[in-house]
């Protein structure tokens, strides 16, 4: 199904919307967040292919390893409740 322009206007104020607001959220957590504490929030749609807007405190390397590791615990734990 071929999207409307209208359409297409509407996904990027939404980006905006959500670039915004997930700056206010990580200027709150930078004051908030214990010292020598990383934090990432993802702002996203439960719908696939929708904008994502991402704020961190950290290195993107550093988040990308924390979030292999939560991750990787995730899936273990997962697997010891079944």
């Amino acid at each position: 199904m071929k999207r409307q322009p209208y359409e297409h206007a509407a996904r990027a104020a939404l980006r905006i919307l959500l670039e915004h607001r997930v700056s206010e959220v990580g200027r709150i957590l930078a004051t908030a967040a214990p010292p020598g504490h990383g934090f990432a929030v993802f702002f996203f749609e439960f719908d696939e292919g929708g904008p994502i807007a991402y704020i961190s405190n950290g290195e993107r390397a550093d988040v990308l390893r924390m979030m292999r590791e939560w991750i990787a615990q995730t899936h273990e734990a997962q697997r010891s409740q079944s």
